[in-house]
């Protein structure tokens, strides 16, 4: 219904101000958007409003979006290209760490199922 209602009161609006004036809302600026994180500060988290943000073009405004939380349409500003990143130790010790516990994980689990383990714990707590 509030999709329905977006697309036939936005009208031929060219800018998110004169479309909000259409509509009878105050339009929010979200900055420091990033792909990586789903939560978009004044929304919420919105996956598919911040789809729609990392397909769109700068200075573009898009159609009318179905969000968790509403109904968006957004314009993007200005994209910032992240500084060029040189030291990766830190996500290499990530990535070591991350298979070195599912080495010991993985090795725990074929031991038990070698020595036939049956683990019936959570029948008694």
């Amino acid at each position: 219904m509030l999709l329905e209602k977006f697309k036939s009161k936005a009208g031929n609006a060219t800018t998110i101000d004169a479309m909000a004036q259409n509509l009878g809302v105050t339009p929010i600026a979200a900055e420091n958007v990033t792909f990586a994180n789903n939560y978009i500060q004044g929304m919420g988290s919105e996956p598919e409003v911040l789809g729609t943000i990392f397909t769109m073009k700068q200075g573009q405004i898009s159609k009318p979006v179905k969000g968790m939380n509403g109904v968006f349409v957004v314009s993007v500003d200005k994209f910032n290209e992240p500084a060029e990143q040189k030291d990766f130790s830190i996500q290499q010790k990530q990535v070591a760490d991350q298979h070195k516990q599912r080495s010991e994980y993985e090795v725990f689990n074929a031991l038990k199922e070698k020595a036939n383990v049956e683990d019936n714990r959570g029948k008694f707590y």
